[in-house]
């Protein structure tokens, strides 16, 4: 029998931050928590994003021009408990956070300080690799911020 031990242990080691996916079509919107994102290119700055099938907001990507990507920090556990455990399929996520529309009507979380928006690719996918169309940072992001909130979304979903 294989073990996945040694994979465990390198996954917890690189503990990356996890970022709030938005999206918007026709006056309808949604967002989820995803843990498995990445920086894919770097001219142009592309950025990929791998989106659960069951979520309302994968069926909304697969007709968006634009996401928005918002990266979460240790300050950040509350947002990321709102967009991973409840469903856009029976409440509004939005509901009382300041948002604007951003390009391509993405959703931006405005108090949410780390965030780029990128324009998709078209191709209807769970895997969307997008062009950043812009992007902010507004705060110290210091090492070891992001892996502060891996580690307590982690324990929350146990």
């Amino acid at each position: 029998m294989e073990t996945t031990e040694p994979f465990d242990a390198l996954m917890a080691m690189l503990d990356p931050p996890m970022v709030v996916v938005t999206a918007a079509v026709g006056g309808e919107r949604g967002g989820c928590l995803v843990g498995f994102h990445a920086q894919t290119s770097i001219a142009p700055g592309r950025y990929t994003v791998w989106l659960s099938k069951a979520n309302h907001t994968y069926r909304l990507a697969l007709r968006a021009t634009h996401l928005g990507l918002h990266f979460l920090d240790r300050h950040d556990l509350a947002l990321a408990e709102r967009f991973g455990t409840l469903t856009g399929d029976e409440v509004d996520k939005f509901a009382d956070l300041a948002v604007r529309c951003g390009p391509g009507a993405a959703p931006e979380l405005t108090a949410h300080p780390h965030r780029m928006v990128v324009r998709c690719p078209g191709t209807p996918s769970s895997v969307v690799v997008g062009t950043t169309s812009c992007a902010g940072v507004r705060r110290s992001y210091g090492a070891g911020a992001s892996g502060l909130v891996t580690r307590a979304w982690r324990s929350l979903s146990r």
